[in-house]
C-alpha cells in the first residue's frame, strides 16, 4: 500500500496543477482494493476491541486501588 501511496503522489508532483488535499485523498481511497478495505476495517475493529479492554481493566484498577 505504501509503494502505491508514492507512486500515486509522484503522479501527483509531475502534473501540471496537482490535485487538492482532499481530492487527492479521494483518489488515494478509491485506489485500494476492495479486499484491503475490508481488512483494514477488520484490524481497526480489533484495535478498537484491544482499546476497549485496556479502558476496562484500567477504570477496573482505579476502583480497586483508591
Amino acid at each position: 500500500m505504501t509503494q502505491f501511496y508514492l507512486e500515486l503522489e509522484k503522479a501527483a508532483s509531475e502534473m501540471v496543477m496537482p490535485p487538492d488535499r482532499a481530492s487527492f485523498n479521494a483518489q488515494f481511497i478509491n485506489g485500494i482494493p476492495p479486499e484491503w478495505k475490508r481488512e483494514m476495517m477488520d484490524a481497526a475493529s480489533h484495535i478498537n476491541e484491544v482499546i476497549d479492554g485496556l479502558r476496562m481493566v484500567s477504570a477496573y484498577r482505579s476502583g480497586t486501588s483508591a
